[in-house]
């Protein structure tokens, strides 16, 4: 079996493009290449994505056809694990792959769709091939079969965004797989192109609304995929802290003792091992405290358990350090904007100082989450830490419960009814691409 390659850019002469076709050449073995199709489709306000996807599907000459957009480094075995994932089973029509960012950290393992009709990416590590919802185009095989059946992308209704979406959910509706590849692999350098273009939130409202009228309303959506449970463990090297938020069941605690780096890393085999644990989170007290900190990091990272750190953000110094080391993912606490960060941390400053935790993320592209617990002095001001969160972008935003207050005008008062719960779905209808809510805490 031989692949059609078509590689997507806005400026063939260009550094992605460049790249992209290095990557293909080194990677791919030359029999299995009928050809490779570079589509030079410039950036301007006519480009429709779909339409030039859809040139290509006319007249490709391979068996399967594969689209690669400029911003993608394949990596070694790639074509080969996706076609025998194609060849497996003549139900697949469909195959995607591992995407990674920049530092190898696992950023897309196919994607499902929630009830708006946005789409979620799963990171998940996968040891087999998965079925999905839909995967992404920018590392997308098609079987000729599949487009003989259902044709070719859906020009007329998106223009940038979720044509890849659509067009997976009519390969389902056609009886047909879509399948993500554990053993093919890309780094992705997400938005590397598509942020050159001035009208991109515009672009991605107007599709996505595209999106929810097609599909709203049948049996195939917003079906929930069944996602594999995450096995995770926790660690609590130290209890020690910097800081003694207002809240914080520890803060009266005596203990400032830090576990052996021996025995913690023999506690890390065991969650690998025995218990076939894929993430940690390393928590405490506060975890940037404990003196063994970066060897616990890269010690997880060695044996394939993939390491959070729930931090109050006190150390941004730290930060790069730890990411260098192998961290996967952040969770930092603001709990509150400002002066209310300041006092439920008990610390004149916190605020600034976690900012800069989140800013040093940001500088190294490297995603990260908050939580924000609501006290009765800070709920208060939530629209502006809202605007705050907004404008720092973290992955996921979660607000945790801790007060009850009086009924709203009109409702009747309950355990699970209070002010601040309705302040937080008001903005997730206003904000809905980052906040989540987390149940009270009681």
């Amino acid at each position: 079996m031989k692949a059609s390659i078509m590689i997507m850019t806005g400026d063939a002469g260009g550094r992605l493009a460049r790249n992209c076709l290095r990557a293909v050449k080194k990677n791919t073995p030359p029999e299995l290449i009928k050809e490779i199709i570079i589509v030079d489709a410039g950036i301007s306000p006519d480009f429709n994505h779909a339409s030039e996807i859809n040139k290509i599907l006319k007249i490709f000459s391979g068996n399967v056809f594969v689209h690669l957009d400029d911003d993608t480094i394949v990596e070694p075995g790639w074509l080969k694990a996706m076609i025998d994932c194609a060849e497996s089973d003549g139900r697949i029509g469909i195959v995607g792959c591992v995407m990674k960012n920049g530092r190898g950290k696992i950023v897309h393992t196919g994607s499902t769709i929630d009830p708006d009709f946005y789409g979620i990416d799963l990171n998940n590590p996968i040891n087999e091939p998965r079925d999905r919802k839909y995967v992404c185009s920018a590392v997308m095989l098609i079987k000729r079969a599949l487009v003989e059946e259902i044709g070719y992308f859906d020009e007329s209704s998106f223009r940038k965004f979720y044509q890849d979406t659509d067009y997976c959910v009519r390969a389902h509706k056609a009886g047909f797989r879509v399948v993500c590849a554990h053993n093919a692999s890309a780094v992705h350098l997400f938005g590397a192109t598509v942020k050159k273009r001035a009208d991109k939130n515009e672009l991605h409202k107007m599709d996505h609304e595209a999106f929810r009228a097609k599909w709203e309303g049948s049996s195939l959506m917003p079906s929930l995929d069944i996602i594999e449970v995450t096995k995770r463990g926790v660690t609590y090297p130290s209890f020690a802290c910097n800081i003694k938020c207002a809240f914080c069941y520890y803060r009266k605690s005596d203990n400032r003792e830090h576990r052996p780096i021996e025995e913690m890393k023999a506690e890390m085999d065991r969650f690998r091992s025995e218990y076939g644990h894929d993430y940690v989170d390393i928590t405490g007290g506060e975890p940037t405290v404990y003196k063994h900190i970066t060897e616990l990091v890269a010690y997880c990272r060695q044996i394939g358990l993939l390491p959070t750190i729930i931090t109050n953000g006190q150390k941004p110094q730290i930060i790069p350090e730890l990411i260098q080391n192998g961290l996967e993912d952040l969770l930092g606490s603001i709990h509150g904007y400002k002066e209310d960060c300041d006092a439920a941390m008990n610390k004149k400053g916190a605020f600034d100082t976690i900012v800069r935790t989140f800013e040093s993320c940001r500088e190294l592209d490297f995603t990260f989450r908050t939580n924000t617990t609501l006290l009765r002095y800070n709920y208060r001001n939530l629209p502006r830490l809202a605007e705050f969160l907004t404008d720092i972008r973290p992955r996921i935003v979660n607000f945790i419960n801790s007060i009850r207050t009086q009924a709203l005008p009109g409702r009747k008062r309950n355990k699970s009814n209070s002010r601040s719960t309705s302040l937080i779905s008001l903005l997730l209808s206003k904000k809905r691409s980052i906040y989540s809510p987390m149940p009270e805490y009681g």
